[in-house]
């Protein structure tokens, strides 16, 4: 049998010149004639077919490619040389010089421009362990951008970010995310439209409106805050709000520290105390979540809602915390010597004499003379606290501590530009990889594809309040300080004064320094005034020292003034009118009593060491004089109203605010408009500030999702 030789010798010289073209270079070895964009460095099988005008060599079992420094892994491949293009299929993986490292079902790569389209199950991880998740990812070798498009996650360490879609630079590590956006981290929270994050400093950008959640606090950023995660900072651009168990707190500019505690507010704050229904509004707002404290300056207004009525407080200042900081350990054992002393002493303060002869003699159970003197001068209750929070003047702002340091915020990195180039899906050579079967996948140099341990729907595991324990927002009743140059207003009563104090727990208000309280027609001033309020409403008035209750009898231009005044006095007040009056020791009275026609009888002038008056539709009733009594009548027609004045006498009616509008004079018109709302008229030829946020209509914490919506 002859053979022909001929064709079989061409074909063989053929296949070597082919395959040539694709051996192993030596290393250190260049060759100017070689171009192919790949290199093949492994497989079990080789064939080349011709797909039109183009030849296309197709590759199978344990397949390990080489594109300059990356090594590209996979159970099959087609490389389409004229194209510069070659696909991957099954077991996927590409290894870069770095560390970083690719996995994903089948595999698209570009030569010219370094692209690479991964689809199934794709995992793309840098040397820190920093993995993104997604079914399709774009994927640059060069710039080490990876991009998808149809839902993706990104894990570092124990914080999870997913979103519709994002992109990760694996050398800054900066990400950007679109689309649903989720971040799950063992110490915080957060959803948002659009975000970026950087997985070295775990530095939060935000790009849209968020929500930041962590076990105590809930935070709303607007666009162009960021979130120190490392640090656990937070620095609000925009009107952005915090909400701590039953405290809304909102401003223009925001700064929170959650180490410390501390948040600073500034421009048109609002704090709303939601469980006792109190509002504060400000320029600047200090708030500690850990103890509570909160200080409002730049003209605060304090507003309470009661029932039936509002009070409203204004000052320079308004400080505020919850009343179980002012408790005290037990004190162990009463010293009896110690606290005949104190009751002593306060019967003195009180103005009521003493015994001398009773104080015991100093010894090492009693006080000294000058201790005992020290404390007669002092006040008791928070006066010196008062004082001791009297910094906030315009110019020392800036010098409350604790002040808070934040990083300064570096631009982000411009994003690339560039789409990934694809070829039509119908330009796809699907290989039959049962030609493999049993091939070995498992190399020992190759590396291995990380298990997914986040599981399905990570966007949907966002922080819920509702699983935390339960009972953590208990009801903390406040007190609160107003200082200085303090006002007082209600639809029942006003007041004016240097300080005051007023509490939550027994609607207790304590006013310092020059105190004046008006009831309707009524005043009382003293030295210090005890004002207890139900319902926002005047209920009792106390007034320990130099009081003297003083109540406009007649026409207001009359000058006629019933007054009662001694060292202490107790007034009751019944729907917002004065019902009765206590004054002692060393009381004294002036009014003018009426006939059964209504007819002024005169004036009468009495003293007594006791007296309880009763009054009767705003003018004095009945007068009972306890002990010494003592009285002089003059007739109506020697009457000089002017002349019939009491030692304290001072009539501030002048002092008292027409109505609410008056009372706010002073307050920014922006502010203003809050606080009086549907109320509020702006004064002519000026226009207002857009309206601010006025309650926390987003405080509740956001629905878990049910699952990714469908595109």
């Amino acid at each position: 049998m002859q053979f022909n030789i001929r064709p079989i010798f061409l074909a063989l010289l053929l296949l070597l010149a082919t395959l040539a073209g694709y051996s192993q270079q030596v290393p250190g070895r260049t060759d100017s004639s070689k171009t192919a964009f790949i290199e093949i460095l492994e497989s079990k099988y080789t064939d080349i077919m011709k797909v039109g005008n183009e030849n296309v060599t197709k590759i199978v079992g344990n397949v390990k490619l080489r594109s300059g420094t990356d090594i590209l892994y996979c159970d099959s491949a087609v490389l389409y040389q004229e194209k510069k293009i070659a696909e991957a299929f099954g077991n996927v993986s590409i290894e870069q010089a770095d560390g970083t490292t690719a996995f994903a079902d089948y595999l698209k790569y570009t030569g010219g421009s370094k692209l690479v389209y991964m689809k199934g199950d794709v995992v793309l991880s840098d040397p820190k362990g920093n993995t993104l998740w997604s079914e399709e990812v774009d994927y640059n070798l060069s710039s080490k951008i990876g991009k998808y498009y149809k839902d993706g996650t990104l894990q570092n360490e124990q914080t999870v970010l997913s979103s519709r879609q994002g992109e990760y630079n694996l050398k800054t590590k900066e990400a950007r995310f679109k689309g649903d956006v989720v971040v799950n981290d063992p110490e915080y929270n957060a959803t948002s439209e659009e975000l970026g994050y950087n997985t070295d400093s775990r530095f939060v950008r935000f790009f849209a409106d968020a929500i930041v959640q962590n076990e105590t606090t809930t935070m709303f950023p607007k666009p162009g805050s960021t979130y120190d995660a490392e640090k656990k900072q937070a620095v609000f651009k925009g009107r952005s709000n915090i909400i701590h168990e039953s405290q809304f707190i909102e401003g223009d500019d925001m700064k929170y520290n959650q180490v410390s505690g501390w948040a600073i507010a500034k421009g048109n704050v609002v704090a709303i105390d939601t469980a006792e229904k109190a509002t504060v509004w400000g320029g600047l707002l200090t708030y500690n979540e850990i103890s509570g404290k909160m200080m409002v300056t730049d003209k605060p207004v304090l507003r309470r809602s009661g029932e039936e009525d509002t009070v409203y407080m204004v000052g320079d200042t308004v400080f505020s915390e919850p009343i179980a900081n002012l408790e005290r350990p037990n004190p162990g054992p009463v010293d009896t010597s110690k606290l005949y002393m104190d009751q002593l002493i306060e019967r003195m303060q009180q103005g009521i004499e003493v015994d001398s002869t009773k104080i015991p003699l100093q010894n090492d159970s009693t006080r000294s003379l000058t201790d005992t003197a020290i404390k007669i001068s002092a006040i008791k209750d928070t006066l010196s606290a008062i004082d001791s929070l009297a910094i906030i003047d315009k110019e020392e702002l800036d010098t409350v501590k604790p002040v808070l340091e934040f990083p300064d915020e570096a631009e982000l990195p411009a994003l690339a530009e560039d789409d990934p180039q694809r070829t039509d899906s119908s330009a796809i050579v699907y290989i039959d990889t049962s030609i493999a079967d049993g091939a070995d996948s498992s190399r020992a140099d190759r590396a291995r594809r990380p298990k997914n341990t986040i599981g399905k729907n990570p966007g949907s595991k966002i922080y819920d309040k509702s699983d935390a324990a339960k009972g953590d927002e208990e009801n903390k009743p406040r007190y609160f300080l107003v200082y200085h140059h303090a006002k007082v207003f209600s639809d029942s009563a006003q007041a004016k004064c240097d300080s005051l104090r007023y509490s939550q727990s027994d609607s207790l208000m304590i006013l310092y320094r020059d105190p004046v309280v008006w009831g309707r027609e009524a005043q009382v001033l003293g030295d210090t005034i005890y004002a207890l309020l139900d319902s926002n409403k005047i209920h009792e008035v106390y007034v320990p020292k130099n009081a003297i209750l003083i109540q406009q009898n007649g026409p207001e231009g009359a000058g006629m003034f019933d007054q009662v005044q001694g060292n202490r006095l107790h007034a009751f007040f019944v729907n917002n009118e004065l019902d009765s009056a206590l004054a002692y020791p060393n009381a004294e009275t002036i009014y003018f009593p009426t006939d059964e026609d209504s007819a002024y009888l005169g004036a009468s002038k009495a003293s007594s060491e006791r007296l309880k008056m009763r009054f009767k539709e705003r003018k004095i009733w009945q007068v009972h004089y306890l002990k010494d009594f003592k009285q002089v009548m003059t007739p109506m027609k020697d009457v000089a109203p002017a002349n019939f004045r009491l030692s304290r006498f001072k009539w501030r009616g002048a002092e008292k605010a027409k109505d609410l509008d008056a009372f706010l004079e002073g307050i920014p018109e922006a502010r203003k408009k809050q606080v009086l709302g549907d109320k509020y008229k702006a004064p002519e030829g000026e226009t207002t500030e857009p309206e601010l946020t006025a309650k926390p209509a987003s405080q509740k914490a956001p629905a878990k999702k049910k699952g990714k919506k469908k595109r």
